[in-house]
């Protein structure tokens, strides 16, 4: 039974009318079904509903104070919202948007750390309504930790059908949410695409692509999509295939020139014009111990005979050191004097 709208509509349909052809009037929730707070928890309570901002961004810290208050004071109805939360988490992970619009009317607006954490479930099981339910009533997007909302999809999602159930959930949060498919977490500057890869969720990684995800994205460690792909969990093959296919690199640096090839040619042209202006005494020879021959090694013969003065030798031992422009070492022989 659907309720009439004649022009007049009523309270509680006004704040929300989105659903208003969804919720049945006599399913309504009414003030009286619930138990107003006491003047002591009045000043505990969240923020009030304003408009369609439900989920309206509020200041966590000073929640988080307001709610250790509550404990403090009241332990009973601490543990009422919190029995609470934990509903309103799993409705919104069952995908139920009727029952999660019913739920959160009943009460008081929920604390924005649950708000969090129905979002999460509902964006790891695909639940692309519940997901817009929220985002239409308020909840921001872009503020922590909401922002990583893609990030978390990636780590929370059942890999056993690849990812393929939360693709439509994640086109939503990109197309129509606004979320950054390259945002990068802080911890490890991992982006969606990243951690899909490392899970291998092949459909989920296609999707992320098709969005807009960059291929070489880099995250700590120059650790890049494709290097998560040969660490998958599963499906690896199918995922290098792909990211190769869409321009994926295993690093992001330049690729390194290639050695050039020596020159012999060139090498022996510069050898045989050192030599040229070498100046070589009589007497010398070549030893056949360079390669092919060349005249490369050029050493004094070894003279038998009286040993020459100091300075002969320092001068003999300086000629020696200069000839071994090459890199073949022939070591001598020092002038000895034949015994009889």
């Amino acid at each position: 039974m659907r309720a009439k709208t004649n022009g007049t509509l009523p309270s509680s349909t006004k704040r929300c009318p989105e659903f208003i052809l969804l919720v049945p009037r006599a399913a309504q929730p009414v003030a009286a079904v619930s138990v107003a707070p006491t003047p002591a928890m009045a000043s505990f309570q969240p923020s009030p509903f304003n408009g369609l901002g439900v989920f309206a961004p509020r200041n966590f810290e000073e929640e988080m104070h307001r709610f250790e208050a509550l404990r403090r004071q009241n332990p009973k109805a601490a543990d009422k919202e919190m029995r609470r939360g934990a509903m309103l988490v799993a409705v919104a992970r069952g995908g139920d948007v009727e029952k999660l619009h019913l739920a959160v009317r009943s009460g008081p607006p929920p604390w924005f750390w649950f708000a969090c954490q129905m979002f999460g479930a509902a964006s790891a099981n695909g639940r692309t309504r519940v997901l817009k339910y929220m985002l239409v009533h308020g909840l921001p997007v872009d503020r922590p930790p909401l922002e990583d909302a893609l990030i978390a999809m990636a780590e929370a999602c059942d890999g056993d059908d690849g990812g393929a159930a939360v693709v439509g959930a994640a086109r939503y949060l990109v197309t129509q949410g606004g979320l950054d498919v390259n945002r990068q977490r802080r911890e490890d500057w991992r982006t969606a695409l990243h951690v899909a890869c490392r899970r291998g969720l092949a459909d989920l990684a296609a999707g992320l692509l098709d969005l807009g995800a960059d291929a070489n994205a880099v995250a700590a460690g120059d650790v890049m999509p494709l290097h998560c792909a040969d660490d998958a969990e599963r499906r690896g093959d199918a995922l290098r295939r792909m990211l190769e296919a869409r321009g994926a690199r295993r690093t992001w640096r330049r690729d390194p020139p290639k050695p050039a090839k020596p020159d012999a040619k060139a090498i022996a042209a510069e050898i045989a014009a050192e030599m040229a202006d070498m100046k070589l005494g009589d007497g010398c020879f070549d030893t056949g111990l360079a390669a092919g021959g060349a005249m490369d090694d050029l050493v004094k013969p070894i003279q038998f005979g009286p040993v020459g003065s100091a300075a002969e030798a320092k001068a003999h031992q300086g000629a020696i050191s200069r000839r071994t422009l090459v890199n073949h070492r022939v070591r001598t022989v020092a002038n000895a004097r034949p015994r009889s």
